[in-house]
């Protein structure tokens, strides 16, 4: 989305409004329909009023919605909150990293819009959109909210004709924010995964939809490929609750003191742990981050826990060995270099 260009000593509200002046006409009160730009609580707002009647109308809701996707054109960012009749707009931040739509608690926020115990929250524009009972209901809707705006972004700035492409992407990708590609180029090549916002995934498998490359699904992962490089690729949703550390298959294995503390030392010690994210099949989950595994399989003598190596990340396993032998951990293998370890605790 492009920022916008106008002098930068011109207010917010000026500069948006030279530019509803070059498409719409302004409110004349008792003789012309038209746009106002108006403050609110420290914020600016667009509305369309009516000559003669102040009632909501399918023509003044469809002509704010007009007055926002001018402003969003313009390189503005633009909210428009459920159930009230204004657009708040503001300049795109400098800092667009991480989420733009967030839940808080509606004790936290001054001046909003709506009363509630949970509110989802337009980061940008500091703007709340919409009140819900419980913490669940409100992450559920910021999720939503947050699908959409990808979806409508990835249209905006996409060529014309992808639409159709876009909406089975998103139906393909289902629901989260931040992405994995990986890519698979041989059977041994195996590239580490990269973090990618939701619309870089929109627009990739959209094009991949477009060519007519075969799509797999398995579990959260999308995987596609081109024969004609040898390589897939895959789009994996990134956990919001990955499991660091061990494999989330084993169950138990997070509340074990010994294999927490093992993690704790090794990771003290500067070394890597693996990340394992999304399920994408039976007991198989996406690798978030290569790395060192602590476990405590049901098969495990008691006290003991299994060091294993995951990804290409080899050259630290040695170091586990030390670092673990080093804090008074015996381990028992005769190789330093093997992939696969046992180890147990000091004696108590």
């Amino acid at each position: 989305m492009s920022r916008t260009s106008a002098d930068p000593s011109a207010s917010l509200a000026e500069r948006a409004a030279a530019v509803l002046r070059s498409k719409f006409p302004c409110h004349i009160p008792g003789e012309r329909d038209g746009w106002l730009i108006l403050p609110r609580n420290g914020r600016w707002i667009a509305v369309w009023d009516l000559a003669d009647q102040e009632r909501e109308t399918p023509e003044r809701a469809a002509k704010r919605l007009e007055l926002a996707q001018a402003l969003a054109a313009a390189g503005y960012v633009v909210t428009l909150p459920s159930n009230a009749y204004m657009v708040f707009f503001a300049d795109r931040p400098h800092d667009d990293s991480g989420p733009r739509y967030t839940v808080v608690r509606g004790d936290t926020v001054l001046g909003g819009l709506f009363g509630g115990p949970y509110l989802v929250m337009d980061t940008w524009t500091r703007v709340d959109i919409s009140a819900h009972r419980s913490e669940a209901e409100a992450n559920a809707r910021c999720a939503e909210i947050s699908r959409e705006q990808a979806l409508a972004d990835a249209k905006a700035n996409s060529a014309r004709g992808m639409d159709v492409f876009l909406t089975e992407a998103d139906q393909l990708l289902g629901d989260g924010d931040w992405f994995l590609r990986t890519e698979e180029h041989r059977v041994n090549d195996h590239r580490p995964p990269t973090v990618h916002e939701r619309i870089d995934a929109l627009v990739d498998l959209a094009n991949a939809v477009r060519r007519g490359d075969d799509i797999e699904q398995t579990g959260r992962r999308v995987v596609y490929g081109q024969a004609s490089v040898e390589y897939d690729v895959a789009w994996c949703a990134k956990s919001s609750t990955p499991a660091v550390g061990w494999f989330p298959g084993f169950e138990g294995d997070r509340e074990r003191p010994h294999v927490q503390e093992a993690i704790r030392l090794l990771v003290d010690a500067g070394l890597t742990p693996v990340v394992y994210g999304e399920p994408i099949g039976t007991r198989s989950y996406q690798v978030e981050q290569d790395g060192f595994m602590v476990s405590a399989g049901d098969k495990m003598p008691e006290h003991r826990v299994a060091l294993s190596i995951i990804g290409r990340s080899a050259e630290q396993h040695p170091r586990v060995v030390e670092v673990l032998r080093s804090a008074g951990w015996s381990v028992h293998s005769d190789r330093a270099d093997d992939l696969f370890h046992e180890a147990s605790p000091p004696a108590e």
